[in-house]
């Protein structure tokens, strides 16, 4: 609950916690002011005009009573993690929010309110749907007789920015599963089993993605900024200190336009900027996307709006680390090489939701401090 950990027991099918109950209440209703359930101040019953309190009206009652109580139902997240262990979520601060996520049992389902902004070169396409074609995909492939051109994937032609988006967010739908390990340590010890992609008793999880436009009772959203600028290159090293005021960028909600520090919150998913084609002087590149490679880099900055950072190397960042290449996170995985998304990533994303916190591959050193990488990423690189 809102980053806090609380005990309790299951009783009856029912969540009850048990440990810093009024701790507890006061963080379930923390996102409502003046809530009358956290006023200390007596009151008079009027049927038997005996002294009360309101808090009374909430006392021991189950977690999801208190949800359904409180209008949080539709966000209580609920698994069994293993025999003796129940996990409960509620994000309450989240239910007018730009990203709500429920897991129940097997089935994870993933909201998000977003507003895209399209643009043809400088130009702003209002109705967010044409892509000039790009029929050119080819690549240059080396046979018995010399180099010869060839098709590579699909290209542009039909699409639409819109239908480019959705695309590339549900290359994170699927089902993913508890992945296990054999390993030795030390290597005369008898081989231990862990399970490094745990999604608990249930094995696996269904993870489904909604996408919303934001409308007048749900107004909070993220944005995402898409270019087809294959034509006209946008030169990114200028364009991280002038794209607010060329383009009329917004930030979302106290996120600013580069993905900083750690920021991000279930309040705060980012603002997102997406280009058919980058330049970088710094970099020395200058490259345009094919159509699959372009629903692939969507698929990875989402991975940022669901709360997770970069697994590939950055040397020109001090003190980060890039993730260990295993089976857990493969060289191929999306958050380092925009390829697949893995088991961990998910369990990964769970864990940005349930703590309210950004997800790490590996540790990164922050002036004198270690920050340690998730609590997801569990495999040990001498394995069986």
């Amino acid at each position: 609950m809102g980053r806090e950990k609380f005990n309790g027991e299951v009783r009856g099918g029912k969540t009850f916690i048990t440990s810093r109950y009024y701790a507890y209440l006061d963080r379930f209703f923390d996102c409502e002011e003046n809530c009358k359930y956290k006023s200390e101040e007596p009151i008079i019953d009027e049927e038997t005009g005996l002294q009360r309190f309101y808090y009374d009206e909430v006392y021991n009652r189950s977690v999801e009573s208190l949800a359904r109580m409180a209008g949080y139902l539709d966000l209580v997240s609920s698994w069994e993690q293993t025999e003796d262990c129940r996990i409960v979520v509620v994000n309450n601060a989240a239910k007018n929010g730009p990203y709500q996520l429920v897991r129940r049992g097997r089935e994870v389902n993933i909201r998000l309110y977003t507003r895209i902004y399209a643009y043809n070169g400088n130009r702003e396409s209002l109705k967010v749907k044409d892509i000039k074609p790009f029929e050119s995909e080819e690549e240059w492939k080396e046979g018995w007789f010399g180099s010869k051109k060839e098709a590579k994937g699909e290209d542009y032609r039909n699409y639409t920015f819109y239908e480019l988006l959705i695309a590339g967010i549900q290359k994170w739908e699927g089902v993913y599963e508890n992945q296990y390990q054999k390993y030795r340590e030390p290597w005369w010890n008898d081989a231990t089993t862990i399970c490094y992609d745990d999604f608990g008793l249930d094995g696996a999880v269904s993870v489904k993605i909604e996408v919303c436009v934001p409308t007048g009772e749900h107004p909070k959203g993220n944005r995402v900024y898409m270019f087809d600028n294959r034509e006209g290159l946008i030169n990114m090293d200028a364009y991280d200190d002038y794209s607010g005021e060329r383009f009329s960028i917004e930030e979302s909600y106290n996120w600013s336009l580069n993905w900083s520090y750690d920021r991000w919150s279930i309040l705060n998913v980012g603002t997102v900027l997406l280009f058919t084609r980058l330049k970088s002087d710094k970099r020395k590149y200058d490259h345009s996307y094919k159509s699959s490679g372009f629903l692939s880099m969507i698929s990875h900055e989402f991975g940022h709006v669901w709360g997770l950072h970069d697994a590939y190397d950055k040397p020109d960042k001090m003190g980060w680390n890039e993730a260990a290449e295993t089976k857990e996170v493969s060289k191929d995985n999306i958050m380092r090489s925009n390829k697949r998304v893995q088991p961990n990533d998910i369990e990964m994303i769970l864990e940005a939701w349930k703590y309210n916190k950004r997800q790490r591959y590996a540790d990164f050193y922050y002036k004198l401090e270690i920050i340690p990488k998730s609590q997801a990423v569990k495999y040990k690189e001498k394995g069986d």
